[in-house]
């Protein structure tokens, strides 16, 4: 049986940050599919709704939506921390230059918020769609849609994005950050997503409904499980212009800042986070996965910076990975050559690793190096490479250091002071 030498408390703050965050237009066919009546735009409404197709052309849309999904599930991570780095390299300039919709998140490659990825997948959808050669299959291209439930983000405006072709039957939806593969909704139904272990709490998982209220079709999204009732209001989905999300959206959630807890003074960005999905060889007992080509792609990689009390928090599977051949050598590094700094928390499913970072005082990782150094070679398993991650960890010193200059600065005055007394 495993043990650990050190037991730490999870900081069990901001849970929901780690829940949500958060091509050229088809052109017009000749003819195009049969339309409920068009009505003023509504921003907590689905406004796009289709009349329901031949079930031969549901099996096609759900066939190519699903591949494609599965292909972004694989190939791409969620992240909070690439965007907001984009953004933050730039200060200083107009940041209009990093452009909008799909060449802004070229920027952040195969790391984006559920918006970056969600736009290269409404991209992709809409293209692989629209060039079939069959007329009345490719005008459903002008139906997949970019959906947020949100119009800007702030503060006390979080936001998150999904891909959704909504018809008067059911809607087809695609979730990267939360589901590996697209979700079919039936009208007046729900589905549940993949069930996933936050770095803090319980297991968690979404629910997403569709239905017509008022005569309006509702596309909302909750974090309801079949066991329990929802703890949060409904997020409520509609389409919204893929260049429009990115100055109303993203940058907007990148620049945003907060107030260190009793230092009011001190502005540090929110928590940023990255989660990484990787092929399991064995079908896990602990932490939901999805039938792959003989594999099981499953989330395996949890990173979150904390910026406001600097510290690196990595999570990994134990019994799915750790306690398997694929994780095999780390158990015994774990137990016997993990470096002091590195705090440890085990349970049955999850290893969690923290480690702080002293970013407050130094310009660099210096004495933490052998723990962020383990933590890097860790991470770099599940596909996030060493250089990625030192880079996270350099941008809370890079953030820190207006504040050391300061404190330095007072430090210098006040002896300067004393010294005339």
């Amino acid at each position: 049986m495993y043990k650990h030498n050190l037991v730490h408390t999870v900081d069990t703050q901001q849970q929901q940050d780690e829940e949500t965050c958060l091509c050229d237009s088809i052109p017009p066919e000749p003819t195009k599919p049969t339309l409920h009546k068009s009505r003023p735009r509504n921003m907590t409404s689905v406004n796009n709704v289709a009349a329901t197709p031949s079930s031969e052309v549901q099996d096609r849309l759900f066939k190519i939506a699903n591949q494609v999904a599965l292909k972004y599930a694989k190939d791409y991570s969620w992240s909070t921390w690439h965007s907001w780095n984009v953004v933050n390299q730039a200060a200083g300039l107009d940041v209009g230059l990093l452009g909008t919709g799909r060449s802004f998140w070229h920027t952040t490659g195969r790391f984006a918020t559920c918006l970056g990825v969600s736009t290269r997948i409404v991209t992709e959808l809409q293209a692989t769609i629209g060039s079939s050669m069959d007329r009345g299959f490719r005008q459903y291209a002008n139906h997949v849609h970019l959906m947020t439930c949100a119009r800007h983000a702030g503060a006390e405006t979080k936001y998150h994005a999904v891909v959704g072709m909504c018809l008067d039957t059911f809607a087809l939806v695609i979730d990267h950050a939360l589901h590996p593969v697209a979700m079919e909704i039936p009208l007046g139904g729900a589905f549940y997503t993949a069930a996933y272990i936050p770095l803090s709490g319980p297991e968690g998982m979404e629910r997403f409904r569709y239905f017509r209220q008022a005569g309006e079709f509702k596309l909302t999204m909750d974090n309801a499980s079949p066991l329990q009732t929802p703890t949060r209001a409904s997020l409520y989905f509609s389409e919204m212009d893929v260049d429009a999300t990115t100055t109303q959206l993203a940058i907007p959630a990148a620049l945003e800042l907060q107030p260190v807890k009793g230092q009011s003074h001190i502005l540090m960005p929110p928590r940023k986070h990255v989660s990484v999905r990787s092929l399991l060889d064995e079908k896990p007992a602990l932490i939901a996965a999805e039938p792959v080509d003989g594999k099981w792609l499953a989330t395996t990689l949890r990173v979150q910076l904390d910026f406001a009390s600097p510290m690196l928090t990595v999570q990994i599977p134990m019994a799915d990975w750790i306690m398997k051949p694929q994780g095999k050598g780390w158990l015994g590094k774990l137990c016997h050559h993990a470096p002091p700094g590195l705090m440890l928390t085990t349970t049955d499913a999850t290893v969690l690793l923290q480690v702080e970072l002293d970013a407050e005082n130094s310009a660099h990782c210096c004495k933490e190096l052998k723990e962020v150094e383990f933590l890097s070679a860790l991470c770099g398993e599940f596909g996030l490479r060493r250089q990625g991650l030192m880079s996270m960890v350099d941008s809370v010193y890079r953030t820190w250091t207006p504040y050391r200059l300061k404190r330095a600065d007072s430090i210098i005055d006040g002896e300067v002071s004393g010294d005339g007394v």
